[in-house]
């Protein structure tokens, strides 16, 4: 036997049908509203220009003497953090940022931070030698003495670091001058705080490259280059950041 509905029983069932879609259609709508008040009363709507605190560089200040090329006020920046024992910072120095350098060197500002992991125990006392090269003999050296470091270890602790001596009397800096800045330790604090900056802006790898934009009061982050990219990737992102109004 069939079972069939009668007339009054679908009139019931369908006046609660319509009921039910009422409510529930009036109910959205009433979230919809306080959303919109939401987002208005919190200025998601009429704040677009707002930067996220996230993109922020939260590095220290920049200074001059870190800078490889360019300053601080030029509207794209790049930090690189480095370690000296890293053979992959070793082929991204040597392969694709000396010659980023020559190509933007009248366009973007590049500063170099040691950030010496702790499985390479050699690290600490090259990037020393490095800051002690830069004190003595200027920025030009400085530069000059990171890519002799690059080019002449294989990586991993395996540089004899008896020839940073060499190394820095070949680029014409007084060399007692250098022995007793190493035998003095003066720069290892300024190390750690290149450590220290590196940890506090998320570096967690080397080589860790940072593309800031100048704001002004402080520097926005455009992305992070992860790794020993390559010349051309690197190229694209600063031509992307330099297009930046």
């Amino acid at each position: 036997m069939e079972h069939t509905t009668s007339q009054s029983e679908a009139h019931s069932k369908t006046k609660k049908v319509n009921n039910n879609f009422l409510a529930i259609t009036t109910g959205a709508i009433i979230i919809a509203i306080a959303i919109i008040y939401s987002f208005a009363g919190n200025n998601y709507v009429k704040n677009t220009n707002f930067i996220d605190p996230d993109t922020i560089f939260s590095g220290r200040e920049l200074k001059q003497e870190e800078f490889m090329i360019g300053n601080k006020n030029r509207k794209v920046i790049l930090v690189e953090y480095s370690d000296l024992e890293c053979p992959f910072c070793k082929k991204f120095h040597v392969e694709t940022m000396e010659n980023i350098y020559s190509k933007y060197k009248d366009s973007i500002g590049i500063a170099y931070r040691h950030f010496p992991l702790s499985i390479h125990k050699k690290a600490p006392k090259e990037s020393e030698a490095t800051l002690c090269v830069r004190s003595i003999g200027g920025n030009d050296a400085y530069k000059a003495y990171i890519t002799k470091i690059f080019e002449t270890t294989n990586g991993n602790d395996s540089l004899e670091l008896s020839s940073l001596e060499q190394m820095a009397k070949d680029l014409g800096v007084d060399r007692n001058k250098w022995n007793n800045c190493m035998a003095s330790s003066t720069y290892a604090a300024a190390v750690q705080e290149d450590l220290s900056d590196g940890l506090e802006v998320g570096v967690q790898g080397t080589p860790n490259t940072f593309v800031l934009i100048n704001e002004g009061r402080e520097y926005r982050i455009l992305t992070v280059i992860n790794g020993a990219r390559d010349e051309k990737y690197v190229s694209k992102v600063i031509d992307q950041a330099l297009k930046i109004k």
